[in-house]
This record gives C-alpha cells, sequence and structure tokens, in this order.
C-alpha cells in the first residue's frame, strides 16, 4: 500500500474524511469504503459520525480519527445561515478530501465545505438506488469513481471487507490498557461455553420485520443442544426493550442467554464464540468485521444490497419466505 498520499495533477491527496451518521450495521459498511480509500493510497482516513460507536471505530485500522458530528457544532454545515465555529474550519480544511454520506439534496453542506477550502468534496447517498440490484458498497464506490474520476482518485470496484480487531494496538487507541473481560462471570455460570467453542444466536434486530420467528432460534438452540454443541443466545439493548418476559424466559428454557447493553462488550462476546447466527442485523456486520463465522439470515430485505462483508459469511434467504429451521440447522451444525 502507498503510504506517501496519491498525486493526481497537481493535488496530492494525503487525508480524507468520511462525513456519516447511521445506524450499526451501516455504519460497519462504511468502513468498507475507508478502507477502499486507503487501499487507493490515502495514508490518513478519519471519520466524522455519532460518538456512540467511536470505541469500535477506534478497533478498526483503516480509521486514523474519529470524531463527534452530534457535538462541538459540525450542525452548522447543514445551515446556508449558521456561522461555523472557527475550530471546526480549521478541522474540517486540514482534508484534502471530504466525502459527506448524509442527506444533502440542496448542496448546502457541499457547497460550505468548498468554501472552507476543501479541494475535494463528493456527495454519496447511502441510501441505494431502485435500480442497484449490487451490494450497496458498490453502489457507494461506484459514486464516488465517477465524481473524482481516475486522475484524482483511482478506487478499486471490489468492495473490501470491514475489519475491526482486538488487539493491544486498539486498546490503546480507545484508552484503556486492555480490553475487559466482561462476559467472565457469565462464562463462570456457564462452564459449558468455552471460548471458540460455542456458537451465539441473536434473535433480534433494528426491525421487527427483520426477525426469524423466535419459535425457530428456539428451535436451533435445541439442534445445538442434542448435537452437543454448545450455545448461547444474545440480546442486546434492543431485543431487550422489545421482547416480552416470557419470550425471553422461553429462550433461557432453550439456552443460557448473555445481555449486553455495551458495543466494547459485545464485541468481546462475539469474538469469543466459534459461529454467530443472526438475523440481518447490526450484530451481523459486527461478527463479520471481527472475522467470525456468521451465519445471516434473510427475510423482506435483499441480501444482494446488505449483506455483511466478508470470505467467513454466509447468507441463508429464500425468494418467498423465510429459510426453513432444517435448512439453518443444516447450514450451521451439519
Amino acid at each position: 500500500m502507498n503510504t506517501d498520499g496519491v498525486k493526481r495533477g497537481r493535488q496530492v491527496i494525503e487525508s480524507a474524511l468520511v462525513v456519516h451518521s447511521g445506524a450499526l450495521g451501516d455504519t460497519i459498511l462504511m468502513l468498507s469504503l475507508v478502507r477502499a480509500l486507503r487501499e487507493a493510497g490515502i495514508p490518513r482516513v478519519s471519520v466524522l459520525n455519532r460518538g456512540c460507536y467511536h470505541p469500535l471505530l477506534k478497533m478498526c485500522p483503516d480509521v486514523a480519527e474519529c470524531h463527534d458530528i452530534d457535538t462541538g457544532g459540525f450542525h452548522a454545515i447543514f445551515s446556508a445561515d449558521a456561522t461555523i465555529p472557527d475550530r471546526i474550519i480549521a478541522m474540517l480544511g486540514q482534508f484534502d478530501l471530504i466525502i459527506n454520506m448524509l442527506a444533502d439534496s440542496a448542496g448546502v453542506a457541499r457547497n460550505r465545505i468548498v468554501s472552507i477550502g476543501v479541494p475535494y468534496v463528493v456527495d454519496i447517498n447511502p441510501i441505494p438506488r431502485s435500480s442497484m440490484d449490487r451490494h450497496i458498497t458498490r453502489q457507494w464506490l461506484d459514486d464516488l469513481r465517477q465524481a473524482l474520476q481516475p486522475k484524482v482518485l483511482k478506487v478499486s470496484g471490489a468492495s473490501p471487507q470491514p475489519r475491526l480487531s482486538f488487539t493491544s494496538q486498539s486498546a490503546e487507541a480507545i484508552g484503556v490498557s486492555e480490553f475487559p473481560d466482561s462476559a467472565t462471570t457469565f462464562f463462570q455460570a456457564h462452564p459449558i461455553l468455552r471460548p471458540n467453542l460455542f456458537a451465539v444466536l441473536h434473535p433480534g434486530s433494528g426491525s421487527r420485520a427483520k426477525c426469524w420467528p423466535l419459535e425457530n432460534f428456539i428451535s436451533l438452540a435445541k439442534s445445538f443442544n442434542d448435537a452437543k454443541r454448545p450455545c448461547a443466545f444474545l440480546l442486546g439493548p434492543v431485543e431487550q426493550e422489545q421482547m416480552a418476559g416470557e419470550q425471553i424466559v422461553s429462550l433461557e428454557g432453550a439456552a443460557p442467554v448473555f445481555r449486553c447493553d455495551d458495543l466494547l462488550q459485545l464485541a468481546e462476546f462475539l469474538s469469543k464464540a466459534h459461529t454467530i447466527v443472526s438475523n440481518d442485523s447490526g450484530i451481523a456486520h459486527l461478527a463479520a468485521a471481527l472475522d467470525r463465522p456468521v451465519v445471516v439470515i434473510f427475510g423482506p430485505t435483499a441480501p444482494r444490497r446488505w449483506r455483511p462483508l466478508g470470505s467467513r459469511v454466509t447468507v441463508m434467504s429464500t425468494p418467498l419466505d423465510w429459510p426453513t429451521t432444517d435448512a439453518v440447522v443444516e447450514a450451521v451444525i451439519c
């Protein structure tokens, strides 16, 4: 990889900023674009997005810096009348390329960023076009290539896998001496669940419509038990809020349930799993970025557009209905 910057004409692109404000899964996919910029030869690529995701992004070797879009006056760049604080002007002005992935149909943000003196400003719509029949990251890369042209930046057509890593270096970047082993108590209570020898079943999603029926997950857990393959359910904040108490009790009757409210804790738990079975969710994208084997169950959403990226991702999908429990069991256990 060229780490000296990309020189096109008289402008050397040494730094880029990606502006984004999506949910967890979209944020992970955005890292594919960040990695593509790095592989194109830009040595420093930073991200301006929601601060709640910064602990995860600091685990990404492709991200140089994270800036919080919700604090410090960044909202001013999206208003034609607001005064942009001097420190925001100075921060944005240090970049050679800024990619805006927020809604800006009137071009207000683009014009204001250009007025600061940023050489290249590109708007990328994060929403798939109705005519697009490929992965959403391919659309983003196509739009970037079309906006800049090869004379400015030569970006590959392939979507690289987002990558997150639990290492001493990434722990230092987050500001901790080491990653917390927050699942220790859970593993002590369930000694059958040994690191890298158990499966994680994630029955939730940000949208109820994307959730494989809960009884299917319970049947899947029982199939794991019958095959002497340890497994555990994972419930994040969304599932803990959406699921009724009796639903959680039914899960506990089939397998241990790990409740998780923290992103680092979640990433740590996933990194210890042998396999993750999940609905189309941010957790599936996170597991893929951690390079864990993931089986993703799709229903109404199109996997060709939204599947997690990675060589260890298996997609379970049928044209008109949910995959059967037997089909998932065969893919995961047999």
